[in-house]
């Protein structure tokens, strides 16, 4: 029984002795002994051990070294320094050099499952203040409301070089002193799905909007808008409405800057972005 025993030690001793190595003598023989060790693994364990090499190779070696070394010289006017790239490349495969599969994926482990986890718990994070901001979207759609539109026109200049004008009857039905009022303006034909010109821009108020207040303006729009150059047909309809207001601070309270479909499908990608790291840690412990 000992001796059987004895012989099962050397035999394991023998394997591991003989189990195939990083060689990180030159490029060459790096990227042979590479391809000798996938060679005997299956496609699981290929994908492991690819994504441990890397992160094994990004620890030995600092992006911000490897740019600093390679263009120290660059602002000379000089060529790029390739004995430094050399020097690093020898250095990072010296420190693979004699390394087995196991040990690239031990060590590789203590590099991803930690870089896994703490992406996961981000993403959640990020997942929870998406949830909360999508109940901000919608009462900030409620309370946009409030800024009444009573009545709107886009009208030609009354000269032919004249730009056209805005007109906006509008009614503060919050309880905010508005200082600045953000629009979404867009000019149809009547009869006409697609329009002729669409623009947004913001109007600072003079004096501000009070609670209740019901002022009318008459803006013209700027040289850069589409709606300066629009033409305007006799029968027409301008949809005017309002994307944000700012208040006395000057500060934006409430906006349509973001839409509950672009924070779903925000959420839908942060969860795509767990299940994947959440299948690579299952994949790494597996293996």
């Amino acid at each position: 029984m000992k001796s059987l025993l004895s012989l099962l030690i050397i035999c394991s001793i023998f394997l591991l002795s003989c189990q195939s190595k990083i060689d990180g003598s030159n490029l060459e023989s790096y990227e042979k002994s590479i391809s000798q060790i996938k060679s005997e693994l299956n496609e699981k364990q290929k994908i492991v051990f690819k994504d441990c090499l890397g992160a094994i190779g990004m620890k030995n070696i600092s992006p911000e070294k490897l740019l600093k070394e390679a263009f120290k010289n660059a602002f000379n006017g000089e060529e790029m320094d390739k004995s430094a790239l050399e020097d690093i490349a020898k250095e990072t495969l010296s420190k693979m050099d004699g390394k087995s599969y196991e040990d690239v994926i031990n060590e590789g482990k203590q590099i991803l499952l930690p870089k896994y986890k703490s992406i996961i718990e981000e993403a959640n994070s990020n997942k929870v203040a998406a949830k909360s901001e999508i109940e901000k979207v919608k009462s900030d759609l409620i309370n946009l409301e409030k800024i009444q539109i009573v009545e709107t026109d886009l009208r030609k200049g009354r000269y032919s070089f004249s730009p056209p004008t805005i007109k906006i009857l509008i009614k503060n039905n919050s309880e905010i002193l508005l200082s600045k009022i953000g629009f979404y303006g867009e000019l149809f034909e009547k009869g006409r799905k697609i329009s002729n010109c669409k623009d947004s821009f913001t109007y600072q108020i003079s004096g501000g909007l009070e609670p209740t207040e019901q002022k009318k303006w008459y803006l013209e729009p700027n040289m850069m808008s589409d709606l300066y150059d629009c033409r305007i047909p006799s029968k027409r309809e301008f949809k005017l409405k309002v994307t944000s207001v700012s208040d006395i601070d000057d500060k934006v309270i409430w906006s349509t800057e973001k839409s509950v479909d672009d924070i779903n499908l925000s959420i839908s990608e942060l969860e795509k972005e767990i299940k994947l790291h959440e299948g690579k840690i299952d994949t790494l412990n597996s293996i």
